[in-house]
């Protein structure tokens, strides 16, 4: 499912979303994760979060949406190239615009804004989570490749759960569920 969040600045939405992944504790009530039986579960489902500013480790692009070099684990090549067509990176790294074994970090990145927001998107989806949260995922984004991105949005439906938080229309369309604060 696909659950739309809108609100004015200020009004919770982010909030909202470090509550749900346990990041800030709920001054009252809880937080349960029930199967479709409407049974708790007992484990936190995995999540993911595209964040509304990209932040970069020292390490190359692989490295920043694999997170390899933090898990120790091996690089799914395949996985890494459908989460960059996914979030619309293999044309710029096709285009030699941009590098996978180019270096960045938060002090030394040479990509555009929305091309910084791509690799979040890839990032967030590498992880295969079963919950997805995209806070303002393309706000950074010209509105021709925020259309080329969730054109193909396909994909979140193999996601157990999507909240796109948004001031913006366009992703909206996408929503099953949109939730006003």
């Amino acid at each position: 499912q696909i659950i739309g969040i809108i609100g004015p600045s200020g009004s919770g939405k982010s909030m909202f979303s470090g509550t749900l992944m346990g990041e800030i504790s709920p001054t009252s009530g809880s937080i349960s994760f029930l199967n479709k039986l409407n049974e708790k579960i007992g484990r936190k489902p995995s999540f993911a979060i595209v964040p509304q500013k990209a932040t970069f480790l020292p390490g190359t692009l692989r490295d920043n949406i694999t997170l390899s070099h933090l898990t120790g684990l091996e690089v799914d090549d395949c996985l890494l190239d459908e989460c960059m067509a996914k979030a619309g990176l293999s044309m710029p790294v096709a285009n030699n615009e941009i590098s996978l074994d180019m270096h960045v970090s938060d002090q030394k990145n040479l990509m555009s804004g929305g091309q910084s927001q791509r690799v979040m998107i890839a990032r967030a989806l590498y992880r295969k989570p079963e919950i997805l949260i995209m806070d303002e995922p393309t706000s950074a984004l010209d509105s021709d490749v925020e259309a080329q991105i969730f054109e193909n949005a396909i994909f979140l439906r193999d996601i157990r759960f999507t909240f796109i938080i948004s001031h913006r229309e366009y992703p909206l369309h996408l929503c099953d569920t949109i939730i006003k604060f």
